[in-house]
């Protein structure tokens, strides 16, 4: 009896195995009928909290959760590799003056926000510039970056210096930490 007992729990759980693999197999069916590839449509991301917003300054959670939303959606400078090293997105190169008070960044060309606009320097430079003129601007001018920013200047269409009061050697690894996204 104990034999038939084992046997009728195995068949159980194949059973509840293929109904939950066809049910899977149906909702994903149905799902890509409904949503063809392409763009638009909606993203709907699960997370154990409320995220409240995507601007900085109004949301100013460093949640997790937020944290890995914005990851998804927003796209940084530069980025760190598998090997530890770090490489260009959104911009094509980073180089310090001499005593690593400036820092110039060179944006890639041809980037484009979602709603089609251009991503030039000057995009760039007017959300810094809401960033330390904000009631916030001791986290984006001194704490999270570690050595007091003073302010970022375009320099053409798409060049961008960042100057510090301070020589700031590690600035490009702030830019490319993954948990920095929502600065750019």
């Amino acid at each position: 009896m104990h034999k038939f007992m084992k046997y009728c729990a195995v068949v159980k759980l194949f059973g509840l195995a293929a109904g939950v693999i066809a049910l899977v197999g149906l909702t994903a069916n149905t799902a890509s009928a409904h949503h063809p590839a392409g763009k638009g449509g909606r993203l709907v991301v699960g997370v154990q909290q409320d995220i409240t917003g995507f601007d900085p300054i109004k949301a100013i959670s460093f949640a997790s959760s937020r944290l890995q939303v914005l990851s998804a959606v927003y796209e940084r400078l530069f980025d760190v590799d598998g090997n530890g090293k770090i490489q260009p997105l959104q911009a094509v190169s980073a180089t310090p003056s001499d005593d690593f008070k400036k820092w110039r960044i060179k944006l890639r060309q041809g980037m484009k926000f979602s709603n089609g606009e251009e991503f030039t320097s000057e995009a760039l430079t007017v959300h810094w510039d809401r960033l330390i003129k904000s009631r916030w601007k001791g986290r984006y001018t001194g704490r999270l970056m570690g050595v007091p920013l003073i302010k970022v200047a375009a320099i053409d269409k798409y060049t961008v210096d960042f100057i510090f009061k301070k020589p700031h050697a590690g600035f490009l690894n702030v830019l490319a930490a993954p948990n920095n996204a929502w600065w750019v």
